[in-house]
This record gives C-alpha cells, sequence and structure tokens, in this order.
C-alpha cells in the first residue's frame, strides 16, 4: 500500500494506492475506514486510487498545479501564510493516512 500525493487539473488530493498483496484486504480497509471516516468518507469511484480524499482549503477550493490554468487557490499559495497552511494540511492528511494504514487489518 502506498500513500500519495497528487495534484490534477483541478485539485489536490492524498490518496492510497494497493500494489498486489492480498486483494481481499482493500474490501476489508474500505469497510473499516468507512465506518472511520463517518460523513467526511469519499465513496466517489477513481480507476488510479483505491482511495482519495481532497486537501482544500480557501472556501473548498484545493490548488492545481498546473501553470497554464492556476486556479485562486494556487495563486493565494504564493502568501507565505496560505502556503505554511496548506502544507500543514496535506501533512496532517498524510499523517492521518498513514496512521489509519491497511497494514493494521
Amino acid at each position: 500500500t502506498v500513500v500519495c500525493l497528487g495534484s490534477g487539473e483541478i485539485d489536490t488530493w492524498v490518496s492510497y494506492l494497493f500494489i498486489g498483496g492480498d486483494k481481499t484486504k482493500p474490501v476489508e480497509f474500505r469497510a473499516r475506514l468507512r465506518e472511520y471516516r463517518g460523513d467526511d468518507y469519499n465513496d466517489e469511484y477513481n480507476r488510479d486510487f483505491f482511495y482519495w480524499e481532497y486537501c482544500r482549503l480557501y472556501n473548498g477550493i484545493s490548488p492545481n498545479f498546473y501553470p497554464d490554468d492556476p486556479n485562486k487557490a494556487m495563486i493565494e499559495l504564493c502568501d507565505d501564510e496560505k502556503f505554511s497552511a496548506f502544507v500543514e494540511v496535506c501533512a496532517e492528511k498524510i499523517k492521518a493516512f498513514l496512521e489509519f494504514s491497511p497494514e493494521s487489518i
């Protein structure tokens, strides 16, 4: 299992990616994760990642890192305080993902 931080044309996210291993673990893990995350659980399908969540700031907007079409949240990262706050959000989300690892099943 890999925990990764990624960014696309729209948002920045943290995700779980399963590589090989026991095929029943993802099913068990999804059930435990749904219970753990409660109302924050994201059941939206993504073929690339087992589970992912946005790293959102600025009224629910997450920065995209595409130089051709930056969104408002990306532009606001030029401010030191907002950049630090975004890094903290990402780090806390990664930490939470690591603490709730599928290896604990």
